[in-house]
C-alpha cells in the first residue's frame, strides 16, 4: 500500500504544519501497518530518507487524513488482530504483540529484527 502525504497534522494538536523534518507534502510513502481504533486510523508510514545520524527513525504513526491512497494493495502478509482494547491492526503477525513495539523502540534485538525482516517483506511488495 503506497500514500502520498497531502497536508501535515501535528500528531498531539491535530493542527496543520507547515512542515515537519519526518514527513512531506507530495511525498510517497510505503504503509507498513494500519491501526483503527477509537483515536481514529493511522498509518505507519516507511521514510528511507530519514538522517539516522540524528537517531530519528524512518517510521512512524500519522493520521490517515494527511494521506490520499496511490496504491490499495495490501502487502499478502498481513494479518487482522483486534486488541483487548477494541483497536484494529492490520500488519505483519509478528507485530500484533502488544508489546512488540516497546520492545522494538528499547532496541530489543529480537523485535528489531523481526521488524526489519518484515519491513523488507512489505517494502518488496510495495
Amino acid at each position: 500500500m503506497i500514500v502520498r502525504c497531502v497536508r501535515i497534522l501535528g500528531t498531539a494538536s491535530g493542527k496543520p504544519l507547515k512542515e515537519h523534518p519526518s514527513i512531506q507534502v507530495g511525498a510517497e510513502y510505503p504503509v507498513l501497518e494500519i491501526i483503527a481504533s477509537h483515536h481514529g486510523v493511522k498509518f505507519r508510514i516507511f521514510n528511507p530518507k530519514i538522517d539516522h545520524q540524528h537517531k530519528i527513525v524512518g517510521h512512524a504513526l500519522w493520521g490517515a487524513g494527511m494521506f490520499e491512497i496511490v496504491s490499495d494493495r495490501i502487502p499478502s502478509s498481513w494479518t487482522a488482530k483486534v486488541h483487548p482494547n477494541g483497536s484494529l491492526i492490520l500488519s505483519l503477525p509478528a507485530w500484533h504483540g502488544e508489546e512488540f513495539w516497546d520492545e522494538f523502540f528499547d532496541g530489543e534485538p529480537a523485535a528489531v529484527a523481526a521488524f526489519e525482516r518484515g519491513k523488507d517483506l512489505i517494502l518488496n511488495e510495495a
